[in-house]
This record gives C-alpha cells, structure tokens and sequence, in this order.
C-alpha cells in the first residue's frame, strides 16, 4: 500500500533481522505553509525491493498478523524478479543511501536543458512546464531507450553563456 512503505520495511526488518530490502527514494523541494523543504519521497511507490527471501519474508509477515497491506508482484505464478541491468542503473543512480540527490539544470523555457549537477548530469531534455511556485520543471529525458517525463528542482544559477568566435 502506497506510504506504508517505510513501515513495512521496519516490520520486516524486526522479523528478519539477516534480509535484504532496498527502497529507492529521492529528494524533492516540497512547499509546506509557504516554506520550501528538501523532503525524501519514495521513487516508486506502493513498493519496495527485496533480495531472494520473497516467500520467507511474504510468511514472516502472515504469522506477525502484521496490519499493512502487501502483495508482491507476480505474473504466471512466479514473483516477478527486475532486470539485473535496471537494477544496476538504479543502485549507480541512487548511491549508497539508496537516495537520488536534488539536480541541478540551467533551463531555458521550451528549450533543451542540460543537466549540470546531480545523479543525473550531463543528460539533455526539453522543458514541458515549469511551476515557479514549487520550483520544479517537468523535464522530458531520454533514459534507457525510452522517453521519460522527470520532475527536477529549478536550482538555476544562471543561462548558458554564448560561444564566442
């Protein structure tokens, strides 16, 4: 269940002190009563990742009587497992906290951003929209073969300076 994440990651944890479970998250800029904060969101809510121990962990949690709703993943009866290569990506792009870091771009609006700062630099997209009040653009990338809309922080310093000849 989406935002119960963190819980059952706990509850998992206390049962089965020697399992491996990784929960990728990133840092936001998120606007509360007209203050910004730096807040960590998941990366892919509603789940979390688990290393082999899936039908251990899955009967930890059914003898705990444990009140958080979960269901893994499954597809023809297996438990559906990620693409190695994802994965990796992932663990390269997150760190070792297991967190992706705020990024940094110099935007210019409906144009091609360059990413400069953060897990993601040196990527190029093109701003769809940007939203001055949360101080965010929505950043369409091109990331493993596949177009991907983005929400990245506007920490913008200054524009690119012009080539001179």
């Amino acid at each position: 269940m989406s935002g119960c994440e963190k819980r059952l990651i706990a509850t998992l944890q206390v049962l089965l002190k020697r399992i491996q479970l990784y929960l990728p998250a990133r840092k936001v800029i998120h606007q509360i009563k007209g203050e910004q904060n730096i807040i960590e969101l998941p990366l892919f809510p509603g789940y979390i990742f688990v290393y082999k121990s899936i039908s251990e962990s899955l009967d930890a949690l059914e003898k705990a009587n444990s009140m958080i709703a979960f269901n893994p993943v499954m597809a023809n009866g297996k438990f559906l497992e990620a693409n190695k290569n994802e994965m990796r990506f992932l663990f390269e792009v997150t760190g070792g906290d297991g967190v992706i870091e705020l990024s940094k771009g110099i935007v210019m609006e409906n144009e091609e951003v360059l990413i400069i700062e953060g897990p993601l630099r040196q990527l190029k997209g093109r701003i769809l929209f940007i939203d001055k009040r949360k101080n965010k653009a929505k950043v369409r990338i091109k990331f493993m073969n596949r177009l991907l809309d983005v929400s990245l922080g506007l920490e913008i310093l200054s524009r690119p300076l012009p080539k001179v000849q």
